[in-house]
């Protein structure tokens, strides 16, 4: 098997052309969509010259979608020690632009997310969005949280008397719910709180990034606090909820039990005869011989016995056949032909078992269900009061309640999903993962934050207090932080049970510059010039100085190779000459060829080292390219699969 290089910076692709072109590879012309062949094949009428698709639209919107789909620059490096029981934890806090993240954490987390919430700015003509208009992101973002000189840019206020009010909120929030769309597995689901300014150009918006079909539920949120215009009074907000594939949603192991009668009082309603076999159980009714059940005058639920029906130690001696109106006689039947094992409902759930309670023999039925996400939540409450509970009094305005956002945690996620939040602010979204956690299916969150400074608002007084009295930084990323913190430290004093179980550690990283060199367009006219920059790629295509962060040079290439930031990374024993890395993803599937690499980054290999190399199906080596001569890649080449830097 032949070496390769590893390949960085590749461009965006959408997954979703790839298959079109193994579907119809005779639409496609020089590598563009030739649009009348795709009518073709689909058998649609073109819209005639004067005629539009219905949908949204907006000045810019072709910009916000080629943001969507533009290559990561960036990566993510690990803050060692600014987390919580970092070698332990599996849940993660990113620092940095929601939208350069969402693209560096794509190959690695693509279709891997359960549940995403946001609570994104509202747009209410004094909120301050994210200006998309870099042209080099990264950059921007560096200067401006003061990691490079110049801070230079900065949020940008919106106010509603600017002709683009409503075309900056869109360009924001297009891009970011394209990424979110590509991240959610196939049952995943989207929450997305919102007031009245955007709702309804958010739902169109939904509608075709997520498709109209998939909408699940437009939510109404009880507000904590009434606000009042010069004509109305305004008592709630709303949670627009979308599904990945609304056939394949499912809700989590949030389960109830409901007990119904067996019989309904329409008079429209057919009377078949049901047979009940013997050995149900009989509540409330005597042992003994029953010609007839007992009939009440007038009733349309009285049951008709057409056979003796006896009775012996609170159970059915015998099989017995009724005649009523039946509620729900199919679900009956089908639990009696299963030997009355639970059995799956018509409309929903599963029937537990069916028994008689009265001499009336009014059969009941038992049934599990999940728990359904209502179209409306009303027992909302401040979420002021959560962190007034850890001490951190009046540090963010308007934060969201704990208990709204573990409700709909509980409703759509089970055991070991991942739940993301690019708008995490003070980190409610991770309060309410911990606090749901205590039911012991170990969910994992991602919490992306752009790291705004606190001294800029007027209302950041008391978050800028309180960071200097706990001596950290004066952004909002740190009041994030530390509610994890005291959050999980409260919970397990609250639940000293769940010490050793419950993980409420987290680590974090911070978005930077890549560690591999950017390839610049060559300026000028020297004959020398590509051909010096090819050299200096060459000669080494990582940043000088990268032997002092290996850390985050590994980071990226696990990142760039699809593992999760979890994934457990250990020093291997099986080499004895170098320092092998050894990556494993664990909750990646098992067919998947790249669930487990080694990585040395030392600048010399031993030739020991490709002696005790052994790769199984799958797995990959990679190292530094200068690390071997070619003595040594004819020895790596009959290894597995090689790659080098």
């Amino acid at each position: 098997m032949s070496i390769e290089k590893m390949a960085f910076g590749t461009e965006a692709r959408d997954e979703r052309l790839e298959q079109l072109k193994d579907l119809y590879p005779e639409i496609f012309s020089d590598g563009n969509i030739n649009v009348d062949a795709l009518k073709e094949v689909c058998g649609v009428e073109p819209l005639g010259a004067n005629e539009n698709n219905y949908g949204l639209y907006w000045p810019g919107k072709s910009e916000a979608k080629k943001m969507a789909g533009k290559k990561a620059e960036g990566t993510l490096e690990p803050v060692l020690g600014d987390g919580k029981n970092e070698k332990e934890t599996n849940n993660i806090y990113i620092e940095g632009d929601n939208l350069e993240v969402l693209r560096v954490l794509k190959n690695s987390y693509k279709d891997r997310v359960k549940m995403i919430y946001i609570d994104p700015p509202y747009n209410t003509g004094k909120d301050f969005i994210y200006p998309d208009n870099y042209e080099e992101s990264v950059e921007d973002y560096l200067r401006f949280t003061g990691q490079m000189d110049d801070k230079g840019k900065t949020l940008v206020a919106n106010p509603r008397s600017n002709g683009r009010y409503h075309r900056n909120w869109l360009n924001m929030m297009y891009p970011r719910l394209k990424l979110a769309w590509e991240l959610l597995k196939d049952d995943g689901v989207i929450f997305i709180s919102i007031d009245d300014h955007e709702v309804s150009n958010l739902k169109l918006l939904c509608d075709e990034i997520f498709g109209e079909e998939n909408l699940v539920i437009l939510q109404v949120v009880n507000r904590t606090s009434e606000i009042a215009s010069s004509y109305t009074v305004s008592k709630h907000e709303y949670c627009l909820c979308y599904s990945k594939s609304i056939g394949q949603i499912g809700l989590g192991d949030t389960s109830k039990y409901t007990i119904s009668r067996g019989t309904v009082g329409n008079e429209n309603q057919t009377q078949p005869v049901i047979k009940f076999p013997k050995g149900l159980k009989c509540l409330n009714i005597a042992d003994g011989i029953y010609q007839k059940t007992r009939q009440i005058t007038g009733s349309r639920e009285n049951i008709e016995n057409l056979t003796q029906i006896e009775v012996k130690n609170g159970r059915l001696a015998n099989d017995i056949q009724l005649r009523a109106r039946w509620r729900s006689s199919n679900d009956m039947r089908n639990f009696f032909s299963n030997n009355c094992q639970p059995t799956k409902a018509k409309i929903n759930g599963i029937i537990e078992e069916i028994y008689f309670d009265g001499d009336r023999f009014m059969p009941y039925i038992k049934k599990s269900t999940n728990e359904k996400i209502s179209s409306m939540f009303l027992e909302n409450k401040r979420g002021s009061e959560d962190l007034n509970k850890l001490q951190m009094n009046n540090v963010f305005p308007f934060p969201k309640n704990v208990g709204f956002i573990q409700s709909l945690i509980a409703l759509t996620t089970s055991e070991n999903d991942i739940i993301l939040d690019f708008f995490s602010g003070s980190a409610t979204t991770a309060h309410a993962l911990i606090r749901q956690n205590i039911d012991g299916l170990n969910r994992k969150m991602i919490m992306i934050q752009l790291p705004v400074n606190c001294d800029k608002e007027d209302e950041g007084k008391n978050a800028v207090e309180f960071l200097t009295s706990i001596n950290k930084p004066h952004n909002i990323c740190e009041i994030g932080k530390e509610r994890i913190r005291r959050a999980g430290t409260k919970l397990l004093e609250e639940h000293p049970e769940a010490k050793g179980t419950l993980d409420t550690g987290f680590k974090v990283y911070r978005l930077a510059k890549s560690n591999f060199k950017k390839f610049n367009n060559v300026k000028g006219t020297a004959e020398d010039a590509l051909p010096n920059l090819f050299r200096e790629l060459e000669a080494s295509p990582l940043e000088d100085g990268w032997q002092t962060c290996k850390e985050s040079v590994l980071t990226e290439i696990l990142l760039q190779q699809g593992f999760a930031l979890d994934a457990k990374i250990s020093i291997s024993k099986t080499f004895t000459q170098n320092e092998v890395y050894e990556v494993v993803d664990s909750r990646r599937s098992d067919d998947d060829e790249t669930h487990r690499m080694f990585v040395c980054l030392d600048e010399k290999l031993s030739t020991q080292t490709p002696k005790e190399l052994h790769l199984n199906d799958g797995e990959k080596f990679i190292c530094l390219d200068s690390a071997i001569s070619d003595q040594f890649k004819a020895q790596l080449a009959d290894k597995g699969r090689i790659e080098t830097i």
